[in-house]
């Protein structure tokens, strides 16, 4: 038996501003069996976020260098 899908996660590369992004999300919408496409809107706990992780990578990125 065949799985079945009732969704899909699209994620970008880097934010991009509502209005630049709307062509996409209606060219998205017109996909047959798309019911709907909503935005998800960056906060500012994304960026602090996504500086840990960057942060984090770098420095077990210095330690492994370090061990070399």
């Amino acid at each position: 038996m065949t799985d079945r899908v009732k969704g899909l996660t699209v994620v970008l590369d880097q934010d991009i501003r509502i209005d630049d992004i709307q062509t996409l999300i209606d060219c998205i919408k017109m996909f047959r069996n798309v019911s709907s496409v909503e935005p998800v809107i960056t906060e500012p706990g994304d960026f602090i976020d996504r500086k840990k992780i960057t942060h984090d990578i770098k420095l077990k990125f210095y330690k492994f260098i370090e061990e070399i």
